[in-house]
């Protein structure tokens, strides 16, 4: 993958599939706020499709939310207890804007793994 830029991969581990439908928000962090960047869902592919995140970043502060509360809550198994987890945020920094951002996210009801991975 060229450099620069951030993908989202996400993953269901408990029924051991691509978290599709998972609704992710992208946000620049300023003094005044955060600014939107991008939003949509995970395809079937397990990956966020957002051109606005596939080109290189600005230096700086990110977060990336995943509503995880509102994914499991659609997907409960008949045994299940209500998902413990609501808007996972994962709150980063940009360094060095031509280098590729890959995160990757495996999620269960109740916990999860985050981090940079390989593109």
């Amino acid at each position: 993958m060229p450099g620069g830029g951030l993908s989202i991969h996400a993953v269901d581990a408990r029924d051991g599939r691509p978290a599709a439908g998972l609704r992710v928000e992208v946000f620049r962090r300023l003094e005044s706020g955060l600014i939107e960047v991008a939003a949509g869902r995970i395809g079937k592919d397990a990956l966020l499709r957002a051109p606005q995140i596939e080109a290189e970043q600005e230096k700086g502060g990110y977060e990336v939310h995943f509503h995880a509360g509102d994914y499991f809550a659609e997907r409960r198994h008949a045994d299940d207890l209500p998902p413990l987890l609501d808007i996972i945020v994962f709150a980063f920094e940009i360094g060095d804007p031509s280098q590729h951002i890959h995160l990757p996210l495996k999620m269960t009801p109740v916990g999860y793994s985050l981090f940079k991975g390989d593109p």
